[in-house]
C-alpha cells in the first residue's frame, strides 16, 4: 500500500486518540443483533461458536459446552464454559503489538482486542470480534469476567467492562488470577480445573434470565446447533439451581431420506456444483402440517451453525408453512460465502452474486419439489411476473458489481456483507 499523505505528519508530533462513547457503541451492537433476533439467541450463538471453533478435535470428540445460571441475593452470574478446547493461548499484548498482524495462537490478545480477526487460513465461525460485546450488552453492569486453563497448565483470569469513554480490560496469571476471581465473585465461583475457556456475564439482563428459566434458551440452542448435535454428538447443557438439561435437536430435524405418510422429501446428497458454488447437501422436507416458525425455510448452514433461512417463493402459506430443511457447502464455498455474511452471523448480502446464486438455486429447487412431488401448480402469468423480477434483480447485482469494480460506488448492502437484505429481496 502506498504511503498515505497524512503518514508523514504523524511522527514526532502529539496526537490525540478519538474519544468513543463506549456505552453507545455497545447499544448499537445490541441493536444490530436485535434487528435479527433476541439477546438470548445471540448470546448462545456467539458463545457456542467461540467454543466450537476452538475445539481440539475437528470431529468434536470430548467437546462440550455448559451454560450455568448462578443466583445470589445481590447478584446473578451466567457462566459459559467450553471443554476440550485450546483455551485462550498467547500472551497479554501491549498496544504496540496490536499494530502488527496477530498470529493464530494469540487468542487471548484477539479476545481482548476489538475487530482483530484471524489470518484468512485460520478463520473461525466468529472471526469478526463482536461476540464479546453482545456478552457485555447482555450484562446490566456492562461487565464480563473470563478465565482460561491451557494444556500447558497456565491459568489466566481477566475482565472487561464499559465506562463512558473506555472499555478497560485486565489480566492476571496463575495464583493472582485465581485470587482475583475469588474476590470478585465472593468465593462463589472456583477457577477452571480442566482445559478450556469460560466467560461470565455479570448480572445478566432480565430477558436472558427469563429465557433460560423458561426453556426457550434450550430451544434456541437446538435450532441453531442441531447439525453438530446430530452429526458429532456435541453435548451442550444448561444448568439452573442444580438442575441440568441437555440441548436436543428439534424433532423435525430427524430428517428422513424417503417419503412417508407424514413427510415428502427432496434430497440431494451428492456434490452439486454450478459456477463458484459447490453444494454438499440440500435436504428439503414438506410436513403434513405447519412446522414451528423458527425452522421454516431452508437453513443455510456454515460449519454446523445455522446462519439464516431462505423462504419458499411463488406459493401460498398452505405449503410455505410446512417446508423446512437445510443446505450446506464444500469448504471452499463456505470460505467464499463468509465474505458476504452479516457481521452478526444472521444474514447474507443477497445483492452479491455468490449468495444470490445460492438463493436462486434453493428457490428453484423448492419450486421443483412443490411442482413434482406436492402437485403444486403456479399461475403462468404469476410465474412470468416473478421471473421478470428475478431478471431485474440479477441485472442490479451485475450493475452493482461492475460499479464497485470501476470505483463509482456500490448498491444496497454495503461492502462488508452486513446489509440487512434477506427478507427484503424476495
Amino acid at each position: 500500500m502506498a504511503e498515505r499523505l497524512i503518514d508523514t505528519y504523524l511522527g514526532g508530533v502529539e496526537i490525540r486518540r478519538t474519544v468513543r462513547n463506549w456505552p453507545e457503541d455497545v447499544r448499537a451492537i445490541v441493536d444490530g443483533y436485535r434487528a435479527y433476533t433476541t439477546i438470548s439467541h445471540a448470546v448462545q450463538k456467539d458463545a457456542i461458536q467461540n467454543g466450537w471453533s476452538a475445539r481440539k478435535n475437528r470431529k468434536g470428540k470430548g467437546w462440550s459446552f455448559t451454560f450455568e445460571l448462578l443466583e445470589t441475593k445481590s447478584r446473578k452470574f451466567l457462566l459459559m464454559t467450553d471443554q476440550e478446547t485450546t483455551g485462550l493461548t498467547g500472551r497479554v499484548l501491549t498496544p504496540e503489538e496490536y499494530e502488527m498482524d496477530l498470529p493464530g495462537e494469540e487468542r487471548w490478545g484477539r479476545f481482548e482486542g476489538v475487530a482483530f480477526t484471524q489470518p484468512r487460513a485460520e478463520r473461525t465461525l466468529g472471526s469478526r470480534g463482536r461476540g464479546k460485546f453482545i456478552f457485555v450488552g447482555a450484562s446490566k453492569e456492562h461487565t464480563i469476567l473470563y478465565d482460561t486453563l491451557r494444556d500447558d497448565g497456565i491459568y489466566r483470569f481477566g475482565f472487561r467492562t464499559v465506562i463512558r469513554t473506555e472499555s478497560p480490560v485486565a489480566a492476571y496469571d496463575g495464583e493472582e488470577g485465581k485470587q482475583k476471581l475469588s474476590e470478585m465473585t465472593k468465593n462463589l465461583i472456583d477457577p477452571l480445573n480442566s482445559a478450556g475457556t469460560r466467560v461470565i456475564i455479570i448480572s445478566p439482563v432480565d430477558e436472558l434470565v427469563k429465557d433460560i428459566k423458561s426453556g426457550q434458551f434450550l430451544r434456541y440452542i437446538g435450532e441453531t446447533w442441531w447439525e453438530i448435535i446430530l452429526k458429532y454428538n456435541a453435548t451442550i447443557k444448561v444448568k439452573i439451581g442444580g438442575q441440568e438439561q441437555t440441548a436436543s435437536i428439534p424433532k423435525e430435524f430427524d430428517l428422513k431420506d424417503e417419503d412417508s405418510r407424514k413427510f415428502k422429501v427432496w434430497v440431494k446428497k451428492i456434490p452439486v456444483s454450478f459456477g463458484e458454488v459447490r453444494i454438499k447437501n440440500l435436504h428439503i422436507v414438506c410436513a403434513d402440517r405447519p412446522v414451528p416458525e423458527d425452522i421454516r425455510g431452508i437453513a443455510i448452514q456454515r460449519d454446523g451453525m445455522k446462519i439464516s433461512s431462505i423462504e419458499p417463493k411463488y406459493m401460498g402459506r398452505e405449503i410455505a408453512e410446512r417446508i423446512y430443511g437445510y443446505i450446506n457447502f464444500e469448504p471452499d464455498t463456505e470460505e467464499a460465502l463468509l465474505e458476504y455474511e452479516g457481521i452478526e452471523h444472521y444474514s447474507y448480502d443477497f445483492w452479491r452474486s455468490l449468495p444470490d446464486a445460492v438463493k436462486r438455486f434453493v428457490e428453484n429447487e423448492i419450486l421443483r419439489f412443490a411442482q413434482e412431488k406436492l402437485g403444486y401448480g403456479i399461475n403462468a402469468k404469476e410465474l412470468r411476473r416473478q421471473q421478470r423480477r428475478n431478471a431485474e434483480r440479477r441485472a442490479l447485482v451485475a450493475i452493482n458489481r461492475f460499479a464497485q469494480e470501476i470505483g463509482i460506488g456500490i448498491g444496497p448492502g454495503g461492502s462488508d456483507g452486513g446489509g440487512k437484505t434477506p427478507k427484503e429481496i424476495q
